[in-house]
């Protein structure tokens, strides 16, 4: 799994081809959270993003004079203080709302299902389990198929079609509507089409994650080759796109 890169930065990150074979855990999840608050921080986060609103803390100012016996309001104590808690409490209501249809929608997301191919379980490139999206890891080998959206950001190592070219539909990332080829490395791809998934073994060697989505740099290092393979942005398949054909992870 590829994320996205920027080639003006010096650092990289090496990505094994054996998938669940470890150092996982220096990679990010691919859960994705939208959401703003926790049942624990719901309340005063709430309040403190309301209060930062100059009428909220010009009406609490005034209600605190009016409680204040002081004698500095010709009118009720409560005058100000009901419509304010009122303002308040719908206010907290609307966004505990759009922040509950948030959580909804992650958890529909992350709750998709992929299938995974495990190269260490007889050497087949056939999937062997499904798995939710939140659960691909960075280095696990997925199967998509015709019009399957992609689970995260990818690099494409091999396709179905021929020369290991398929067309990506990526509206929903940068509303064009026109198809984009993308190519699996040929150095990979006639090694998956060749060999078992357990005789491959290799490395990538790619940029730090970065908010660039139009470059991409990288390096495909395999057992048995001398010169590592460049990699492009027209190997990677981004997340959000859908494919009008088959290939592999």
């Amino acid at each position: 799994v590829s994320t996205k890169k920027s080639s003006r930065c010096a650092e990289t990150r090496r990505i094994n081809l054996s998938p669940r074979r470890g150092g996982r855990e220096a990679f990010p999840s691919n859960h994705v959270s939208t959401t703003k608050y926790r049942l624990w921080n719901i309340v005063p986060m709430n309040l403190f993003e309301q209060f930062h609103r100059a009428a909220n803390v010009w009406f609490l100012v005034v209600s605190t004079f009016q409680m204040l016996p002081l004698k500095l309001s010709p009118t009720s104590e409560y005058a100000t203080l009901l419509p304010l808690c009122c303002v308040l409490f719908v206010t907290f209501c609307k966004d505990a709302y759009e922040d509950y249809r948030r959580w909804k929608d992650d958890c529909r997301v992350n709750s998709q299902m992929c299938e995974l191919i495990d190269p260490g379980s007889g050497g087949s490139w056939d999937p062997v389990k499904k798995i939710r999206w939140s659960d691909v890891a960075v280095g696990d080998f997925i199967r998509l198929n015709r019009d399957d959206p992609v689970p995260a950001d990818v690099l494409m190592v091999c396709s179905s079609q021929a020369e290991g070219v398929v067309f990506v539909d990526s509206a929903q990332l940068d509303g064009e509507t026109s198809l984009k080829p993308k190519t699996a490395p040929n150095a990979i791809m006639h090694m998956i089409q060749n060999l078992n998934s357990h005789d491959i073994e290799g490395h990538v060697e790619v940029e730090l994650p970065n908010e660039v989505v139009q470059s991409f740099a990288g390096t495909l290092y395999l057992k048995g080759h001398p010169r590592g393979s460049p990699l492009e942005l027209q190997n990677i398949v981004l997340r959000g796109s859908t494919l009008p054909c088959c290939m592999f992870d």
